[in-house]
This record gives structure tokens, sequence and C-alpha cells, in this order.
């Protein structure tokens, strides 16, 4: 950990570069994790993150084996990103909101779009859209359900051309 003790660390915030940040956990066994990690908030933004954050290896070998999902749904009583539409009401917000900063539907990328509910009902509203996620499982469910073709991959390895997008969605990635 970089300059982290019990109750505050000096590491950087990856969103905004503050330098400061509040212990909330010193040794959070987050779900999937082989190692614990603390959490903490960030002075700054407020962001919360795992000091150490993951490697891309781990998280690699995470989504690979699907265990984050089967983790998950074995301590919480169920699936991580169900696919389903239960989360219709919190998508169709958060889409009123990007349609409204941007002006209408355009071409949307959702990084880490789980297993396609949300890029398929901003698709049923007109946007254009493509996705990245980790979990193959995620990926063959967005495409067998929702007819979506998703990338498995990373947003970095994704390689996508510049402003191939209007509005990029992240949630739950950071």
């Amino acid at each position: 950990r970089l300059g982290c003790s019990m109750t505050s660390c000096s590491a950087p915030c990856v969103l905004c570069g503050v330098g400061e940040a509040t212990v909330l956990e010193k040794e959070s066994r987050i779900v999937g994790a082989r190692r614990p990690a603390a959490v903490v908030r960030c002075g700054g933004c407020g962001l919360l993150r795992l000091d150490p954050p993951p490697s891309a290896e781990s998280l690699a070998r995470l989504y690979r084996e699907d265990s984050l999902v089967r983790d998950y749904e074995a301590r919480c009583g169920r699936a991580y990103v169900s696919g389903d539409m239960d989360a219709a009401p919190f998508a169709c917000g958060r889409l009123a909101t990007l349609e409204r900063l941007h002006g209408g539907p355009g071409r949307l990328l959702d990084v880490g779009a789980a297993r396609g509910a949300f890029l398929a009902l901003a698709r049923s509203r007109g946007w254009t859209v493509s996705g990245v996620e980790l979990s193959g499982e995620g990926v063959r469910i967005a495409r067998e359900r929702f007819g979506l073709d998703l990338l498995q991959s990373t947003l970095e390895d994704a390689a996508f051309r510049d402003a191939s997008f209007d509005v990029a969605h992240l949630s739950h990635v950071l």
C-alpha cells in the first residue's frame, strides 16, 4: 500500500488525483478477492476504492472463471448480474439523464455491461449500443437473451477509435 495507515491513505485517487483518503475497512475481504484489501474513501471526490487495487491479472482470472458470479450468489443469495429487467426503473432514470445531457439518444458504450439488460433497454429507446464485459457468461447471455454482441474485453484492450461514442456509461466498475 502506498502511504496507508490504519485511518488514512495518501495514495492518489484514480478518478480525481487527490492524495488523501480515509480508510473505511482495513482488511476487507471483497467477493472473489484472493487477498484482503483496504476500502478507502477519497477526500476529494468521495470515490470508494480498494487499496491496493486488484491487478489486471487478478481481474481477468476472476472473470475468466466467472467465480465473481458464483461467490456473490453464494454469499448474497442472488445473482450478481441478473440480466433481467428488474433494474429497469434505475436504468430508465439513468437513460433519461443521459438523453437530457446529450440531447437525445446517440452512440452509447457501456463499460462493464454485465449481461446486457441496460444496453437492451437503451437500444429500445433509440440508442446505438456497444459494450465491453469481462465475464464470458455475461457476454454469452447478452448475445442469447438480447441479441447483443458485447466484446469480452477490458476497455483498454477493446481499442475503440477516438470519438467512437457520444456517451460512455460505467456502473459498478470503478
